[in-house]
């Protein structure tokens, strides 16, 4: 397991003990027109904010391509490095920021396997997806930014 996808577990657990709510404190499901009018703005804010994280994902697997530790083979080298899958994320933005303040981000940590008679050749290549594994990155929602 990925240590984000560590902190994700950790993280789940956490909004679990957190999110029980006594009776006493469960709130009208009436919405005011304030709070509707908030969560809105909140879940397009939390769009953006993805889009960004996104980005950021985009970014890391381009410097991890240039950070790959070359194994030398007889056919030539292979090399392995970690990317993602942002093009089929799910961005799960919070029904109601007045009761649970919490996002979600759900995307695909690959890592790749390349091969060529030489680095710059592999690189070239297509690489072969060896490892899939599903992280879920969650973010709160605090005086109007969303936050990691």
């Amino acid at each position: 397991m990925t240590y984000i996808g560590r902190l994700a577990i950790v993280a789940l657990l956490a909004l679990f003990c957190l999110g029980t709510a006594s009776a006493g404190e469960v709130k009208s499901k009436t919405k005011a027109p304030a709070a509707a009018a908030s969560s809105a703005d909140a879940a397009k804010k939390f769009e953006t904010f993805c889009g960004s994280w996104l980005d950021k994902l985009r970014e890391r697997e381009r410097h991890n391509k240039t950070r790959i530790t070359w194994e030398k083979q007889p056919s030539g080298v292979v090399g392995e490095y970690v990317g993602y899958d942002t093009e089929t994320s799910r961005m799960v933005p919070p029904a109601d920021v007045q009761q649970v303040p919490v996002g979600r981000l759900v995307y695909m940590e690959l890592r790749f396997r390349v091969a060529g008679e030489s680095e710059a050749v592999a690189l070239e290549q297509k690489p072969e997806i060896i490892e899939r594994t599903e992280v879920t990155e969650l973010f709160r929602y605090d005086r109007g930014t969303w936050v990691y």
